[in-house]
């Protein structure tokens, strides 16, 4: 009794273990090249399965391998095999991977129903992990199906969450009580973009070399945000930025959604209601400037490129990633942006941003910190999304959110994409539950 017991706490913890070393699998990966893949498993026994259709079924599709095969065969010395399952997301070799003495895991992804009625799309960036481990009993314990080992076994199962915070539904995003200038000016000129619609599938930067007004569904050319439902919420940001336009720079502005009609009004609105009436928690994150602040700096261990307070970075060699090999990229203070380079993923800059020359950009872009934006030169861009919000420490632990500081000048160009994989692909997945699966919580175990 108290070597099963002791196999049956090492088979607990190579699950553990499996759970921790494949959680990274998602890192960098977008869930739904994940699900699909199939994995022809070998079957070796013949076992029962639940009715399909069934909860049961459903529960016991979500293991890698089916229990009562993972405690009578002898994985280390495999008896003939009857037959293949074949098996989707499947995240270690069919034969399992080795651990200590006599141990060895198995590891399966499973969607979540998230209302597509495709279990192998994923819409909601959560998903299932199940990991089983075995250890191998001692010789001679046990005669069953030709072999003399009876395996303990322990399943995990972990639910995860990539963090959707920042997958908001604009190319351009003010977060704050108000906005003031960061240089001569809101706006200067009449040669920018503010472009509302939605650009999925567009390429950077052939989108700004040769782009046209995309039309169809999307948002706002610019969106203010401001968490106060009983002050009017961002209406102080909004009227402030639609004062700074003046009638050349409002048709620069476009979009299908706005809150003012008319011909040559701008495309603006103020959001926050919307967020906070979204079903998803993640979109009421924003809100919170303990969590943002908390969030980038937990994004910012995670970072393929660093850079330190007051960095230039200026011509064709700065590639801050690829739309096949997106980067998470940092700017720890200050950084200026120019130059004809490219990049791709999700960049924060918490000091300020000087963004100019002629440089592209996919993905994701935060100015949250300092909160300053400051754009100049000609044929800039960046198509996903932008988010400039001021974080404020009181020098307590806790933070609070100041008025951010923006300049849009020159043939700066802002074109939303609701493709937001590039950037949040990088992130680092939450773990929402993390449970042991036993026969009392599923009785088709």
């Amino acid at each position: 009794m108290s070597n099963e017991l002791e196999n049956k706490k090492r088979a607990l913890m190579i699950a553990e273990a499996g759970v921790n070393l494949l959680k990274d699998t998602f890192r960098g990966s977008d869930i739904s090249t994940i699900l699909a893949p199939t994995t022809a498993v070998p079957r070796y026994i013949n076992y029962p399965e639940p009715t399909p259709g069934t909860d049961a079924s459903t529960y016991f599709s979500r293991n890698p391998l089916a229990p009562l095969e993972a405690m009578n065969v002898d994985f280390e010395n495999l008896p003939q095999q009857i037959g293949t399952r074949t098996v989707n997301g499947f995240l270690t070799p069919a034969e399992g991977v080795p651990f200590g003495t006599g141990g060895r895991y198995w590891a399966k992804t499973t969607d979540n129903e998230d209302g597509d009625s495709d279990m192998t799309a994923d819409t909601d960036k959560k998903i299932y992990l199940r990991v089983l481990g075995i250890q191998r009993n001692s010789g001679g314990q046990v005669s069953i199906y030709g072999g003399n080992v009876k395996n303990s076994i322990a399943i995990i199962e972990a639910t995860f969450k990539r963090d959707r915070t920042f997958e908001m539904d604009t190319g351009f995003t003010i977060y704050g009580p108000d906005v003031v200038q960061s240089g001569s000016g809101i706006f200067g000129g009449d040669s920018f973009d503010m472009d509302g619609y939605d650009h999925a599938g567009w390429s950077t930067p052939a989108v700004l070399a040769a782009h046209t007004h995309a039309s169809g569904t999307g948002s706002a050319g610019i969106e203010v945000l401001w968490d106060n439902p009983g002050g009017g919420d961002a209406t102080v940001t909004k009227t402030t930025v639609y004062d700074a336009l003046d009638p050349a720079q409002k048709p620069r502005v476009i979009g299908p959604e706005s809150d003012y009609t008319g011909a040559g009004e701008p495309s603006l609105r103020d959001n926050t209601a919307n967020l906070r009436n979204d079903p998803d928690p993640d979109a009421q994150n924003i809100f919170d400037p303990n969590y943002i602040a908390n969030f980038i700096n937990k994004v910012s261990q995670f970072a393929d490129y660093s850079y330190p307070d007051g960095t230039e970075l200026s011509g064709p060699s700065t590639v801050l990633g690829t739309e096949t090999d997106p980067k998470i990229t940092v700017a720890e203070g200050s950084l200026k942006l120019s130059g004809n380079g490219t990049g791709a993923g999700l960049l924060i800059i918490k000091g300020h941003f000087h963004f100019g020359g002629s440089y592209t950009y996919r993905g994701l872009v935060l100015v949250i910190g300092e909160g300053t934006l400051e754009t100049v030169g000609s044929n800039k861009g960046i198509i996903g999304g932008l988010v400039v919000a001021k974080l404020v420490d009181n020098l307590d632990g806790t933070y609070s959110y100041g008025i951010p500081q923006v300049t849009v000048a020159g043939n700066a160009n802002f074109y939303y994409s609701s493709d937001f994989s590039v950037a949040t692909n990088g992130l680092p997945v939450k773990t929402i539950v993390w449970r042991e699966i036993t026969r009392g919580l599923e009785p088709a175990y």
